[in-house]
């Protein structure tokens, strides 16, 4: 589960939002604790804009899909655009149910715990079809990482969620094997 209470890189870019855009920016923790006020930009402005750009995302690669008429690099392109798009609905998933689990309200996060699931069970789907398993070098070893994996962590999550258990993700939900030695 997503915890916002002691990270320190949300804190990180307050000041160039407000340099950009003039608003003063709410993280998830200060949100939680006291709300967003008036002309700030927090966490639901942040998930609601997430959700309506991967949605209009969607709606262009799926234009391009039908349009793409066997054109090989077209269509790959629009799958990769296809799968960048799911992959920002389930970032707004995860942060809403982020958001709703800070406030107590543990069925709605549950539930967008389950509709994150769900996107990403969908965007393996397609891009495991045109992708292979991808490795990240690190010194001598590799980290060895597939949708199957992340999948799995992402399921382990949402059961403990169903049970009432929220654990923070990391030491938690192992998502990648590790090749060779440190």
């Amino acid at each position: 589960m997503l915890h916002f209470d002691d990270q320190t890189v949300f804190q990180l870019g307050k000041d160039w939002w407000r340099h950009v855009t003039g608003q003063r920016v709410v993280h998830f923790a200060e949100h939680i604790e006291s709300g967003t006020p008036a002309g700030a930009y927090g966490p639901e402005e942040f998930i609601d804009e997430l959700a309506d750009l991967s949605s209009r995302a969607l709606a262009a690669c799926e234009q391009a899909l039908t349009a793409s008429d066997g054109d090989r690099s077209l269509e790959s392109a629009a799958l990769d655009a296809f799968c960048m798009g799911k992959l920002g609905t389930f970032y707004a998933a995860r942060s809403r149910a982020a958001l709703s689990h800070g406030k107590g309200d543990d069925e709605s996060a549950v539930r967008d715990l389950r509709t994150a699931l769900g996107l990403y069970r969908d965007l393996a789907e397609v891009d495991s079809r045109h992708r292979r398993p991808f490795r990240v070098l690190a010194g001598r070893a590799a980290i060895v990482g597939d949708w199957s994996d992340t999948l799995r962590a992402l399921e382990a999550e949402y059961e403990d969620a169903l049970a009432g258990e929220f654990k923070r993700g990391t030491n938690n939900y192992l998502a990648h094997k590790v090749e060779g030695g440190w």
